[in-house]
């Protein structure tokens, strides 16, 4: 592999690396939201609760007495009452359910982010060690340039210790991908 196409292949897992960290940006934003949705709900729906004290305490203080039935009207109150606490936990569920599969987006584009980023690296080794492999070699009596100095054997061989280290933690990481239920749909 020619320098030229390994520092082309560098520039496109910068830009893959670059759209996919704002692909993540955006999936965090999306779970935070639905985070913050799940717990308005959850607050709404104890709101309504608490409402239905206050029905209580109205009855008790006599203001339905223009409704005709007093209890009849309390116990309509409160079943609505109840079918709006109803729906806001069903609504809080569902940001529940959207909040965990943001957070699995989210896991799977930092995932994305580490394979493309260890690509880039494993590219960039290539580079190095072609332009040292590219370097003129002095010969025995050759003194218009030495060899390779000990700074560069010793940068050659900690990034192929890198390399090593990478691909053994690399391979470490592949993971089964945990499946994901989805919920029926009601007809």
């Amino acid at each position: 592999m020619t320098i030229e196409k390994a520092e082309l292949k560098i520039a496109a897992a910068n830009d893959i690396g670059a759209s996919i960290e704002d692909s993540m940006e955006a999936a965090k934003a999306a779970m935070n939201a639905h985070s913050g949705a799940e717990q308005a709900f959850a607050e709404a729906a104890k709101a309504c609760i608490a409402l239905q004290e206050h029905v209580t305490k109205d009855l008790e203080e006599g203001k339905f007495e223009e409704f005709g039935d007093p209890l009849a009207a309390a116990a309509e109150i409160k079943r609505w009452l109840n079918r709006a606490a109803e729906a806001n936990l069903n609504l809080k569920n569902r940001a529940m359910v959207s909040a965990a599969a943001a957070r699995g987006a989210v896991d799977a584009l930092e995932k994305s982010v580490k394979l493309v980023d260890n690509y880039r690296r494993v590219q960039v080794g290539h580079v190095a060690e072609a332009r040292l492999a590219k370097a003129p070699q002095a010969e025995a009596g050759d003194s218009a340039r030495p060899g390779m100095s000990i700074k560069q054997q010793r940068l050659l061989e900690e990034q192929r210790e890198r390399e090593a280290a990478e691909a053994a933690a690399s391979a470490e990481t592949k993971e089964k991908p945990i499946p994901i239920k989805r919920a029926k749909k009601k007809r």
